[in-house]
């Protein structure tokens, strides 16, 4: 699971990026 710079884990809801399209590169 990727872990953004808040240390939260991904993939649970929350989408610690500005636009959608950072979350979809990342």
């Amino acid at each position: 699971v990727m872990c953004d710079s808040q240390g939260q884990s991904k993939g649970s809801g929350f989408v610690a990026f500005t636009t959608p399209e950072e979350a979809t590169r990342a």
